[in-house]
């Protein structure tokens, strides 16, 4: 038997949302296993694209800054 397959993402909050069957589904840490609301695709209004930037920095750098002062 085929699935559709599902599609989910983690907003910066940590609430995760998922689209299944037409259904999406909001769910904080918070939430029971089974847990969290659920709403129907007719009634989304908009969807707001984001994106975000990581910065790593290096281990060493603090170090070799304060070497270089020295």
């Amino acid at each position: 038997m085929l699935h559709s397959q599902g599609k989910f993402c983690i907003d910066r909050n940590l609430v995760r949302w998922t689209l299944l069957d037409g259904i999406i589904n909001r769910k904080t840490l918070q939430d029971e296993p089974m847990g969290g609301q659920e709403l129907p695709i007719k009634q989304v209004m908009a969807v707001e694209k984001a994106t975000g930037k990581k910065v790593e920095r290096l281990p060493f750098g603090w170090p070799a800054a304060l070497f270089g002062m020295g």
